[in-house]
């Protein structure tokens, strides 16, 4: 670690503050928000990236970064909230980082073992804010439900030294036919995030890596240079096969031609995991309108596809990190992937930029029944302001959908049920 962190997190306490509720009927599975934060709540200016949890025992963990201001840089902590009841009501806010001076904690996602019921927590601290050129990368665990949390443990070193190998080997010539063409200059990175899509453990019957926990990640080489295509954007996962007392980066996924970051991920039907990704147009300059891409591994995350443009039919938007969630299969049910994201851009504007809160608004849910590869089913959840999301699954089946507004004065989660998602809509 750069510095000392708290030792120890102190347990939430028993009082809820009562959210303000959407009074529909959500016995008949139509949406039902909660507000999580919202800016100006313990002297945060913003609450942005979102991200959640519902752990074994039905607990909701809410995460987002606190922000003095909207834009990146500046002071930045990390706070959680736990919510007993589904997502109605919250606790008050935890601090589980605090940064110090133009310190950023930024960037990350929880994952539970599903054997221990062990919750880790990973985030990305810059001790020099956005002009830092590496990251410090750390987890913590709780074995309460997010009620108290470990000390931080450091992984950057593991996580510099398997992008640090691929340059290696790409130099010597020893790197796979994926990597064709990349350059080693863009590799050996220093600045790494995890998701902040939500991580994985795959499933107790998967062919080869039964129960592994997956935590999806993105490196940078240097976000100051331009064009993008000079970044260094790409992906890879940190993968645990014994619940998490030690880690790996079993590979690194090819650079490619079109730049990823802020990833999801998924386990398929097949047992390949699937990266859904935050494109980056090569020549852009700034933040633009965008598809996504996807990329492929059949081996537990050691090597993967090169990674390509998603043609499945998810429209392009502005760049933003979306939620992507494999809902729970029974043996004679259908496979169902969900993917949450702004569905703000008429048809025929793919390449115009407007104010924030315009340019992400509109939180819509696809959902698939062949692995992402067409969406049938699209259905507009949240009218408005919709920014940043993440999506998990209740006990008795209820989807949440975590988000930000577009200018991150507040985080909401909204309830709804799958058959409201693919019932015809009424006028």
């Amino acid at each position: 670690m750069k510095r000392s962190k708290l030792s120890y997190l102190s347990k939430f306490g028993l009082f809820f503050t009562l959210a303000v509720v959407n009074l529909g009927a959500a016995s008949a599975g139509f949406p039902e928000s909660s507000t999580v934060w919202n800016g100006g709540e313990d002297g945060i200016n913003v609450y942005t990236i979102p991200g959640l949890l519902v752990t074994q025992r039905g607990t909701v963990l809410a995460y987002a970064e606190a922000r003095d201001h909207r834009s990146d840089g500046g002071k930045v902590d990390m706070v959680v909230k736990r919510s007993l009841d589904g997502g109605r009501t919250w606790s008050r806010s935890h601090f589980i980082e605090r940064a110090n001076g133009i310190e950023n904690y930024v960037l990350s996602t929880l994952v539970q073992d599903r054997g221990s019921g062990r919750v880790f927590f990973f985030t990305a601290l810059r001790d020099e804010g956005l002009t830092d050129q590496t990251t410090t990368n750390t987890y913590r665990y709780s074995d309460d439900d997010g009620a108290s949390w470990s000390d931080p443990h450091d992984i950057t070193a593991l996580l510099y030294a398997a992008d640090d190998k691929i340059q290696t080997d790409l130099r010597a010539g020893r790197a796979g036919p994926e990597f064709a063409d990349d350059d080693p200059e863009l590799f050996g990175r220093k600045l790494i995030f995890f998701g902040p899509g939500g991580s994985i453990q795959l499933s107790a019957a998967h062919p080869q890596f039964p129960n592994r926990l997956v935590v999806p990640l993105f490196y940078i080489k240097d976000r100051t240079l331009q064009p993008r295509s000079r970044r260094g954007y790409g992906d890879a996962v940190l993968v645990s096969d014994d619940g998490g007392h030690t880690w790996q980066v079993p590979g690194v996924v090819p650079l490619g031609d079109h730049g990823s970051s802020e990833v999801s991920v998924a386990e398929l039907s097949d047992g390949r995991l699937l990266l859904n990704a935050r494109g980056a147009p090569p020549e852009s300059t700034g933040m633009s309108v965008a598809g996504r891409t996807v990329t492929y591994s059949a081996d537990g995350g050691a090597t993967w596809t090169r990674p390509v443009p998603d043609l499945s039919g998810i429209p392009n938007y502005i760049e933003t990190s979306s939620g992507l969630l494999r809902l729970p299969r029974d043996a004679s049910g259908p496979d169902r992937l969900l993917f949450s994201f702004p569905h703000s851009l008429p048809p025929d504007d793919t390449s115009r930029l407007r104010s924030l809160s315009q340019a992400r608004a509109n939180g819509t849910v696809l959902l698939s029944y062949d692995g992402g590869q067409s969406w049938p089913v699209r259905r507009l959840v949240v009218p408005g302001s919709f920014g940043y999301s993440n999506l998990d699954v209740l006990p008795d089946g209820t989807i949440v959908l975590v988000h930000e507004n577009a200018t991150g004065t507040s985080v909401h989660l909204t309830r709804f049920t799958l058959s409201w998602l693919t019932a015809p809509e009424t006028l």
